[in-house]
């Protein structure tokens, strides 16, 4: 009798963008292409939202197999880039040099795509991406900035 050692699962689901579909038929086209890819567990598109969720061992395949077989068929993918939005409540500022110091300090961040400080509402309006920055270190960069 002997102990087998544990397989290492090497499965990743993600999103992708697929442009250039405009019906169902572009987006079926584009589902089988992807399924035919070795390595590819599950591949599903939605035209309406023009994604491609597609689950397969990262050990066989890669975006840019992935990618080559989208264009193939005659279509583009890009990575889906999830960016988050938030409003946060700003105290203690009393003029514009305080509004604008807390929205370069927010724009110092890696991660975050734009900020705006509104000194009359004392709100900070946030988009970011939060596989980059979380919003706990938005909030520590307002703190620093005073």
């Amino acid at each position: 009798m002997r102990i087998l050692e544990p397989t290492e699962e090497k499965s990743v689901e993600t999103n992708y963008r697929v442009t250039g579909m405009s019906c169902a038929a572009c987006a079926a086209h584009v589902q089988k292409a992807v399924a035919k890819l070795d390595g590819v567990e599950q591949s599903e598109v939605n035209i309406s939202t023009e994604k491609l969720h597609v689950k397969f061992d990262e050990s066989k395949l890669d975006f840019e197999r992935i990618k080559k077989a989208v264009e193939d068929a005659g279509y583009g993918l890009e990575n889906d880039k999830t960016v988050k939005r938030a409003e946060l409540g700003v105290e203690g500022m009393t003029c514009a040099a305080c509004s604008a110091a807390v929205e370069r300090s927010i724009k110092r961040l890696s991660g975050v795509h734009s900020a705006s400080v509104n000194l009359a509402t004392h709100r900070a309006a946030v988009e970011y991406d939060p596989s980059v920055v979380r919003l706990s270190a938005i909030r520590q960069a307002i703190e620093k900035a005073g």
